[in-house]
């Protein structure tokens, strides 16, 4: 077991993405984000985290967080994406 992250780039967008995948043949088992800078984090909040990928009968092996400011705060900040990955 291990995880991954990905960060976006640090500046005063109010809405961001990230997406962060398993390693070639292995699966994810959890995941989630949180907010990084110097920001009041009351004004953002996290809107999506969860898996991209997988079916019935696939297990996911990407997962992406979506945040959004609250108010406009015109302060850099940046997302952190985290994934737990596993060898099935």
């Amino acid at each position: 077991m291990y995880v991954n992250a990905n960060t976006t780039a640090s500046n005063s967008s109010e809405l961001k993405t990230e997406v962060v995948a398993c390693d070639q043949g292995d699966i994810a088992i959890g995941g989630g984000g949180f907010v990084l800078g110097n920001i009041n984090v009351d004004q953002i909040g996290i809107v999506s985290s969860g898996p991209l990928d997988g079916n019935t009968g696939t297990a996911p092996t990407i997962w992406t967080v979506t945040a959004r400011e609250l108010d406009s705060e015109n302060q850099d900040w940046a997302l952190r994406a985290r994934l737990i990955c596993a060898t099935p």
